[in-house]
């Protein structure tokens, strides 16, 4: 019997029958939910094609596609969503992993019951900001003013002294910021976390579990917001979406290029047998061991990445974690 690989959307609770479905995923495959005690995951059949392959149009129309899988859930489930490339083997592989992480997703699940995701990135015009010190802060104008006096050369060091001034004065205000806009917006949050800054007017950029009940209102706290900072802040917001932000620790999601530069590090080739992954592993461990390198700093750092290799290894043979193609 051919194994078939399949493709994990996400994982939602088990509500005892299977959902009504007129869902299709990727490469027009059709939407399946596999039980699992009190937890279903929402899979398809995999594509066959490997996603490193494909063109940057075909990787975001795939993207698109398994983003709205996870929207389309969150109206009707409590969703744990998956990244997008994330395959297992079979369900023998699938089930291993639910097992060996049941407890957790119990966890998230209960964490997030009757809750959705709003990303909020908060921007501003530094040079405008800029101005504005330069126009409140007597000391800046004093410099500016003898750096100006002083001629291109013998101004230098004063404009030195100027722009360390002002790149002071400016993390001050982001700090005081985003510390009111916090504030502000955790009352009407069960929890948030911090996320990268994707775009460089950006000051801040935080992702908020909101229950779906008070959308409105987390939009509405938003837009005062954006009124009090007139002319000095602008806001966007992406939501409600899938909490990503807080399920993304729930579970070991391992990108094959991870795992391939774990068998480089052992020597060993993907179609190595166990035996042979402890043989390699156990020939590596004795050549650089630190007792037998003179505690080489170098060596110990290389023995690190030994154990490191072996173990993620180990744990894909068992089965126990999913792999990002």
């Amino acid at each position: 019997m051919t194994k078939e690989r399949l493709y994990i959307y996400a994982i939602i609770e088990n509500l005892g029958s299977t959902p009504s479905n007129n869902m299709w995923g990727l490469n027009d495959q059709k939407i399946i939910f596999i039980p699992h005690k009190a937890l279903s995951v929402v899979a398809s059949n995999a594509p066959a094609s490997n996603f490193n392959e494909l063109s940057k149009e075909e990787l975001t129309g795939l993207v698109s596609i398994h983003e709205k899988i996870t929207e389309a859930l969150i109206k009707d489930y409590n969703v744990i969503p998956l990244k997008f490339g994330t395959i297992v083997e079979d369900k023998e592989q699938l089930f291993n992993f639910l097992e060996e992480t049941y407890p957790r997703f119990l966890t998230a699940l209960e964490n997030i019951d009757g809750k959705a995701e709003f990303v909020v990135e908060t921007l501003w015009d530094e040079k405008k900001i800029i101005e504005e010190i330069v126009q409140e802060n007597p000391e800046v104008q004093e410099l500016k003013q003898k750096a100006e006096s002083r001629g291109r050369i013998f101004g230098l060091p004063i404009k030195i002294k100027l722009g360390k001034l002002i790149f002071e004065n400016l993390e001050s205000r982001r700090k005081e910021y985003v510390e009111d806009i916090l504030n502000f917006l955790k009352n009407y949050s069960s929890d948030c976390r911090e996320g990268k800054l994707t775009n460089k007017a950006a000051i801040m950029s935080y992702s908020f579990l909101i229950e779906k009940t008070r959308e409105s209102e987390f939009e509405s706290k938003l837009n005062q917001l954006a009124e009090k900072y007139q002319n000095k802040l602008r806001f966007k917001y992406i939501g409600p979406m899938a909490p990503y932000s807080f399920t993304n620790d729930v579970f070991a999601l391992v990108d094959g290029a991870f795992i391939e530069n774990a068998r480089k590090t052992l020597g060993i080739t993907g179609k190595a047998t166990p035996l042979e992954i402890k043989t390699a592993y156990r020939s590596l461990a004795h050549q650089y061991h630190p007792d037998k390198n003179d505690d080489s700093k170098e060596t110990e750092e290389r023995m690190k990445e030994i154990i490191k290799a072996y173990k993620i290894l180990q744990k894909v043979n068992s089965k126990s974690i999913l792999i990002r193609n």
